[in-house]
């Protein structure tokens, strides 16, 4: 399976340093058929670096 994306959007909420971790998660908000709607949030310690919201489309390998 591979996937193509239809929509992305990021906002760039802060900066981070060197030296803490930079942990990224991700969620899927909400799923259909083909469509997988997801959003992604980029931080370090208490800090929020990025945020971001996809739409995938699934697609079948050729």
């Amino acid at each position: 399976m591979s996937a193509i994306t239809v929509d992305l959007s990021m906002q760039y909420c802060g900066s981070g340093t060197v030296g803490p971790h930079v942990l990224a998660e991700a969620e899927t908000l909400r799923k259909t058929g083909r469509l997988p709607f997801m959003r992604l949030t980029i931080g370090q310690e208490d800090n929020l670096i990025a945020a971001s919201t996809a739409t995938i489309r699934k697609a079948a390998l050729p």
